[in-house]
């Protein structure tokens, strides 16, 4: 965190070979500001405050997997202030897209853009933005499971949300279990599981560390 984001100035190698990686290792920009603005500009934005209940968030818009769902829930005034100096955007994973936002910013730019700290989002737009955080978790978490059409993965993630489980650490530990014991239903939970992770009296890492020791002494049993 206190040094990301990285900022790169690209070679035709370096295009290259993360154009072909297949992992969400960030997104290319375009801009004409040099490093050191565009970079302090490209820190401030991941401080974000939630007008509606004014709480302050560490953002990591950066992901390539949430930042079209990022850029996409803006007005065109407040995306122009987001971008600020940048001119266009390009992600080559999870999928292919890019955008100059022309025509919809060609009335803004002219006039440059507000910096913001922290940033301000719209809780409607925040909660699109954790709509697909748990849209790429439940992706993961079917890779893992081999579960293909991710019924028992979206299934599972918003079972253990309900319970309070939520950090994406403990829920694909979770998940790393169920492919281990080849769970592949809620029907098939063992109960005990069910016992120890549901019991939202304790911690969420208290619960899972328990579980955790109880799958390690099975297994050596």
């Amino acid at each position: 965190a206190l040094v990301a984001p990285f900022l790169v100035l690209m070679t035709p190698e370096l295009t290259t070979q993360l154009t072909t990686k297949n992992a969400p290792w960030g997104f290319f920009l375009q801009s004409e500001h040099d490093h050191k603005a565009l970079r302090t500009h490209l820190r401030r934005l991941m401080n974000i405050e939630i007008l509606q209940t004014k709480e302050r968030l560490f953002f990591r818009y950066y992901d390539p997997r949430v930042l079209w769902a990022v850029l996409d829930g803006f007005e065109p005034l407040w995306l122009n202030h987001f971008l600020g100096p940048i001119q266009s955007v390009h992600t080559t994973f999870p999928q292919q897209r890019a955008s100059d936002f022309e025509p919809m910013l060609t009335p803004y730019r002219p006039f440059g853009y507000e910096a913001f700290t922290p940033f301000p989002i719209e809780h409607t737009h925040y909660q699109a933005i954790l709509a697909q955080c748990e849209q790429n978790l439940v992706d993961e978490v079917a890779s893992m499971v081999g579960d293909k059409d991710k019924v028992f993965s979206k299934a599972l993630v918003n079972q253990l949300i309900e319970w309070e489980i939520s950090l994406p650490t403990h829920i694909k530990r979770v998940a790393q279990w169920c492919s281990d014991e080849k769970i592949t239903s809620l029907l098939n939970f063992p109960k005990p599981w069910q016992t120890l992770l549901s019991n939202t009296q304790y911690p969420a890492d208290y619960r899972i560390m328990r579980l955790q020791s109880e799958v390690r002494t099975t297994h050596v049993m």
